[in-house]
C-alpha cells in the first residue's frame, strides 16, 4: 500500500489505485455497495507517513 485511502460510508482503508480500478467500472462503496465517487475518498496522511517511514527502515 503506497497511497491509504479511507472509504467515507463502509470506514475500509484500501490503496488509493485499488479503488480508482474500481471505480472505474463500478461507481460504489465495493464494501457497503452504496454510491461512491473518488473525490469523496479521504487521504490518510498519517498512515501514508508511517508506511513511507517503514519502507525507508527496510532498506
Amino acid at each position: 500500500m503506497r497511497q491509504p485511502v479511507r472509504l467515507p460510508d463502509s470506514g475500509i482503508v484500501m490503496d488509493r489505485s485499488t479503488i480508482e480500478r474500481h471505480l472505474m467500472t463500478h461507481a460504489t462503496d465495493p464494501y457497503s455497495r452504496q454510491p461512491l465517487a473518488l473525490e469523496e475518498v479521504v487521504t490518510e496522511t498519517a498512515l501514508e507517513q508511517r508506511i513511507r517511514d517503514w519502507r525507508n527502515q527496510q532498506g
